[in-house]
């Protein structure tokens, strides 16, 4: 019975190694993923960013986003 399970765990022992080197892979996949999303985010915001003039004046601002506005909300008065 023992030499049974001896060689049933050492037969399943090369599986659960490939899983892990599975694992290791996919984790360095992702951290790399996560590296391009952020040097591209970084590349958009500074592709956004307005140049600062000297002669520029808080009237001349140019949003980067139209924003809607606010519908107004009716509260209940005995609060």
């Amino acid at each position: 019975m023992n030499r049974f399970c001896i060689a049933l765990l050492l037969s399943l022992l090369p599986l659960a190694v490939n899983a892990q080197e599975e694992k290791q892979e996919e984790k360095q996949e992702d951290q790399q993923d996560t590296a391009n999303q952020e040097a591209r985010d970084a590349g958009k915001i500074q592709a956004r960013a307005p140049e600062k003039n000297g002669s520029e004046d808080a009237d001349d601002y140019q949003a980067s986003e139209e924003i809607s506005e606010d519908l107004s909300v009716s509260y209940p008065v005995d609060i």
